[in-house]
């Protein structure tokens, strides 16, 4: 009588389609949680610069003409476009405008998708340092004291901020995410 010892050849072939299965799904299920991860901080991290975003915005919006002192200089709204803003405000309340820090500029650059800050306005050459990336839309609507439209600069009393961000999935696809406030003139 003889024992058989070991396996055959088509039992060892069973063992390896079944293991190599075992194996691809398992190498499968590891590369989706892992892109279904990257894709959760993607949208972790634009959420977070669109509130950041928003805060800064609204605060230096909020300062918008303050001139605690009256002094004759300052402006309040410079400038005022759908993309962008111009503005003073005397933000170490000394009574005068120091151009290199206290003349704001915000502006959306479109073809980037960029929104960008202006320093040194006032002395002639402006640097311009990104804010954000990954904006799709950027919109400032200027509104006088009773709520419409304002007419002219000097009518400004509320503007409403829109932005919207977008990125990509690792998975396909883009995500977006909107934010909006309205942000009340406290100084005109």
């Amino acid at each position: 009588m003889m024992y058989q010892k070991g396996m055959t050849l088509v039992e060892l072939m069973v063992v390896v389609v079944i293991t190599s299965i075992i194996g691809i799904a398992m190498v499968n299920m590891f590369t989706i949680s892992n892109r279904t991860f990257m894709d959760q901080n993607k949208i972790i991290d634009v959420q977070r610069d669109g509130r950041l975003v928003m805060m800064y915005t609204a605060r230096v919006l909020r300062e918008v003409g303050l001139n605690p002192l009256n002094s004759p200089d300052f402006q309040g709204i410079r400038e005022a476009s759908l993309t962008g803003i111009r503005i003073d405000r005397d933000s170490d309340i000394d009574g005068n405008l120091d151009n290199a820090t206290e003349i704001i500029s915000l502006k959306f650059d479109v073809p980037r998708g960029v929104l960008m800050r202006g320093f040194n306005e006032g002395v002639g050459n402006v640097s311009w340092h990104d804010i954000a990336n990954n904006i799709t839309a950027f919109n400032l609507s200027y509104f006088d004291e009773d709520g419409a439209p304002a007419a002219t600069l000097a009518d400004i009393r509320a503007i409403r901020v829109a932005i919207d961000f977008q990125d990509s999935k690792f998975l396909g696809g883009d995500f977006t995410r909107s934010y909006s406030t309205r942000v009340v003139l406290r100084n005109l």
